[in-house]
């Protein structure tokens, strides 16, 4: 199946990081509806497994942070879960949000993508322990499929998702603070088709390399008017942005578009 994900030179795709976290609480369906309001081309959101072993969306291994709840999400019940309040944190007009399941978000790309005319994908991150593997899947059975991807820096999660579904594209998170490696071998080693590298780290000649060996390069996060042109200039497929309702237009005020068909350019 063409995918998304594989397909260079399609214009710079602006992803809403955990959502849009500027406007609403993270990884939460009331920050993923404001990063589709937005425009984003893309959704980007994190999953560990149940006790019971759904995939359950919240960035963190802990609950403490972002819920009222406390402790492992691995050893809570996905009966648990669902009962925690996750947005009350943030602000109290969000009291009462729940932590989404991985299925939820998928329903909601489904009514979102026809509401866009085919526009709306999601790269989502493994992120727990033996995770790469039921998030490849729950992936491949999507009707949105062809704009899925999944991303982790663990090698180990991302070569289970390809045996598990080894055309589902993937996307290896390269840590920000790693000295520069050779990331082509990196993403061999990986089986991954996508590389997350940090933008600030990249010129346009080490884009082009990256591409010649086909693989398709992601920025990290642009939160900066600034992030979002180096981005573009460079020629990066992808980026992901703290505040994409920002993002988008940052984008056409460099002379982008949305990026629309699988065949589209900018």
């Amino acid at each position: 199946m063409a995918s998304w994900w594989t397909q260079p030179h399609a214009g710079l795709r602006i992803g809403g990081h955990r959502g849009s976290p500027g406007l609403a609480p993270e990884n939460t369906m009331a920050s993923f509806r404001a990063a589709i309001d937005a425009g984003v081309d893309y959704l980007e959101l994190d999953v560990h497994r149940s006790l019971d072993g759904l995939l359950v969306v919240i960035h963190d291994e802990e609950l403490d942070r972002t819920t009222n709840g406390s402790g492992p999400v691995s050893a809570a019940t996905s009966e648990v879960l669902a009962g925690l309040d996750a947005g009350s944190w943030y602000a109290s007009r969000f009291t009462g949000e729940r932590l989404p399941l991985l299925s939820d978000v998928l329903d909601m790309l489904v009514h979102a993508r026809t509401a866009s005319g085919g526009r709306i994908g999601a790269v989502v991150e493994a992120k727990g322990n033996a995770t790469g593997g039921p998030l490849a899947a729950a992936l491949d059975s999507s009707p949105v499929r062809d704009r899925l991807a999944i991303c982790s820096f663990s090698m180990a999660e991302l070569l289970a998702a390809r045996r598990a579904v080894p055309d589902l594209p993937t996307m290896l998170i390269v840590d920000r603070d790693q000295p520069d490696p050779d990331f082509v071998a990196l993403a061999r080693a990986s089986a991954a088709s996508v590389v997350n590298i940090p933008a600030a780290r990249l010129a346009a000649a080490d884009v082009d390399r990256l591409h010649n060996a086909g693989l398709l390069v992601s920025g990290g996060t642009g939160d900066e008017e600034a992030a979002i042109r180096h981005a573009r200039a460079i020629g990066l497929d992808a980026i992901d942005s703290n505040v994409p309702e920002q993002a988008v237009a940052w984008r056409a005020a460099a002379g982008g578009r949305p990026v629309g068909s699988l065949t589209s350019t900018q």
